[in-house]
C-alpha cells in the first residue's frame, strides 16, 4: 500500500489543538499542526514506512471522526472510512 502525507482542513468552530491533544492522549496518534499562514487551519497527517498500513489508516480516520463529532463538527459520519475501505477493496488491499 502506497501512503503519503495528507492535509486536512480544520472544520469551522473546532479547536485544532484540542483535537490533536485528544488524538495523542486517547489514541496515541500524533498529527501535525499547520505551520505559518496555515497555523490553526489545517492538520498534517503522515502515514509512511511501517506505519503505512490499512489498519492504521482506518484507525486514524475513525479516531479523528469520533473526536470531531464530540467537538460538534458538522461532518458526514462514516464517509472517510467508507471511502478508504472502498479504495482498499478496489486495490485488493486487505485490512487487518
Amino acid at each position: 500500500m502506497a501512503c503519503d502525507s495528507g492535509i486536512l482542513y480544520v472544520p469551522d468552530g473546532v479547536d485544532e489543538a484540542s483535537v490533536r491533544r485528544q488524538l495523542l492522549n486517547n489514541f496515541s496518534i500524533e498529527i501535525g499542526a499547520g505551520l505559518g499562514e496555515l497555523k490553526g487551519d489545517i492538520w498534517r497527517i503522515g502515514l509512511m514506512g511501517y506505519s503505512c498500513n490499512p489498519k492504521n489508516v482506518i484507525t486514524v480516520l475513525s479516531a479523528l471522526e469520533q473526536i470531531l463529532v464530540k467537538e460538534g463538527a458538522k461532518i458526514n459520519e462514516g464517509v472517510a472510512v467508507k471511502a478508504a475501505t472502498d479504495h482498499m477493496d478496489k486495490e485488493n488491499v486487505l485490512i487487518g
